[in-house]
């Protein structure tokens, strides 16, 4: 009987045998909102509000001209609020 209580006593201290909510490093799943790029996410700005900083709320870029960042890589030649003879569509006006 002392060594069935011993056994029990040790599983308790341990964390027992298949806990599920215990913890191992790089075992949770990504979060989109809690801040850090994970797999699957293109960008996480700590929050679920879109419009505030290029993330939206699935944690995909909120790409679109105007947002104030030059992005080339989606077509943008220029961003109206940081340059002159820059138009809304984000395309350098020809004078």
């Amino acid at each position: 009987m002392r060594k069935v209580t011993f056994l029990l006593a040790l599983a308790m201290i341990t964390g027992g045998c298949g806990d599920e909510s215990s913890s191992v490093a790089g075992s949770e799943e990504a979060k989109c909102g809690n801040g850090t790029v994970e797999s699957g996410e293109a960008c996480d700005d700590g929050n679920a509000s879109g419009g505030d900083g290029g993330c939206k709320p699935d944690c995909t870029k909120d790409i679109h001209c105007g947002d104030g960042i030059l992005q080339a890589e989606y077509g943008e030649s220029c961003e109206p609020s940081l340059s002159t003879g820059c138009n809304a569509n984000c395309e350098r006006e020809i004078l």
